[in-house]
C-alpha cells in the first residue's frame, strides 16, 4: 500500500510539474491504474475522465475505458459497462481490446437476459474473429442460448461447430456433456450415449457431472427397456457419490423397482432416501412416493 502510495505521489508531480513533457500522459495514465490497483474506482472513473479531456488522442485511452467497464461489469452495472464497452467499439475499432470489448458486450446481453442481442454479438466474434481467444467461448454461448430457448437442433449444430473449429478448446467436454442432453432430449439414444460417454471417458470430466451422466444414461437405458444396464449405471453412483447426485441415483432406482414391481425394494430405498438426507430434494420426492404408497 505505501508503494502505491508512493508511486502516486511521484506520477503525480511528473504530470503536474512537467506537463508539456512527453512523459505527461504516461504519468497520468499511471495515476488512474494505482487508483485501479488501489480500488478506488470513484478517483479512478473521476481521473479518466480527466485524462479523456485532456489527452482525447491518446494510446491509453482504450485500455482505460475498458477497464471503467470491467469495473462496472464486475459490480452488475451491465449497462453501464455496455456503454463504455461500445466506446471502444465506435471510436477504436481497429485496436487489439476492440474483440474483448465485443465479448464483455455480449456477456453484458446475457446477463441482463438480452440474448438476441447477444447471440448477435457472439455470431460477429466468430464470424470478425475466428482465431480469437474469445471465439470458442463466443460460439460455446450461441449453442447455450439456442439451448435455453428450445431450440435443440439450432443449439446441438453450434456444438458441432465448436467441436469441428476449436477441437483443443477447453470447453470441449461441456459441449460433449450438452450434446448428450440435447439427443437424450430429442430422443437420440445412440448420439445421447455416444457424447454422455465422451464426456465420462474424459480426464478432465467433473466427477459430480459424471456421475449426472451415468444417471441419465441410465434413464435412457430405462426408456430402451435396457433396465440390466440401467441398474449398472445407477448402482456406479450409489457407490462411489455423495450429496445431491447420490439421492438422485437412489430415488431412480426406486422407480425403477416399482416400475419391476418391486413394490418393497422401492419403499426401502425412498425410505433410506428421506432417513440420511430429510432435507433434500430426492427425499422429498421419496416422501410424496411414500403417501401415495399408504
Amino acid at each position: 500500500m505505501k508503494d502505491f502510495k508512493s508511486a502516486l505521489n511521484n506520477y503525480d508531480k511528473v504530470s503536474t510539474n512537467y506537463p508539456k513533457s512527453d512523459f505527461a500522459d504516461d504519468a497520468f495514465y499511471a495515476r488512474i491504474w494505482v487508483y485501479y490497483k488501489l480500488q478506488q474506482t470513484e478517483k479512478m472513473i473521476k481521473l479518466a475522465d480527466k485524462f479523456t479531456n485532456k489527452y482525447p488522442k491518446s494510446e491509453f485511452l482504450p485500455e482505460i475505458k475498458f477497464k471503467i467497464g470491467e469495473y462496472f461489469y464486475n459490480r452488475k452495472s451491465y449497462y453501464n459497462a455496455i456503454d463504455m464497452w461500445n466506446s471502444i467499439l465506435k471510436n477504436y475499432s481497429d485496436h487489439s481490446l476492440a474483440v474483448n470489448a465485443m465479448f464483455w458486450i455480449g456477456n453484458s446481453y446475457y446477463s441482463t437476459n438480452q440474448l438476441t442481442k447477444a447471440v448477435k454479438i457472439f455470431k460477429r466474434i466468430v464470424k470478425k474473429f475466428p482465431k480469437s481467444e474469445f471465439s470458442p467461448e463466443a460460439q460455446y454461448k450461441i449453442g447455450l442460448i439456442y439451448y435455453d430457448w428450445g431450440k435443440l437442433k439450432k443449439a446441438r449444430d453450434e456444438y458441432l461447430v465448436l467441436i469441428e473449429k476449436y477441437r483443443k478448446s477447453q470447453l470441449i467436454n461441456d459441449v460433449y456433456f450438452n450434446l448428450g442432453l440435447i439427443y437424450e432430449e430429442l430422443r437420440e439414444w445412440k448420439m445421447a450415449h455416444i457424447y454422455f460417454q465422451k464426456y465420462s471417458n474424459s480426464k478432465t470430466s467433473v466427477l459430480e457431472n459424471k456421475f449426472r451422466a451415468y444417471i441419465h444414461e441410465a434413464l435412457m437405458y430405462h426408456e430402451e427397456k435396457k433396465d440390466r444396464m440401467a441398474y449398472t449405471y445407477l448402482d456406479q453412483v450409489i457407490k462411489s457419490a455423495k450429496g445431491e447426485v447420490l439421492y438422485e441415483a437412489m430415488f431412480r432406482k426406486a422407480e425403477l423397482y416399482e416400475f419391476a414391481k418391486r413394490e418393497n425394494d422401492a419403499e426401502a430405498l425412498f425410505r433410506k432416501i428421506v432417513k440420511e438426507s430429510p432435507k433434500n430434494q430426492w427425499a422429498d420426492l421419496s416422501k410424496e412416493k411414500l403417501k401415495k404408497d399408504n
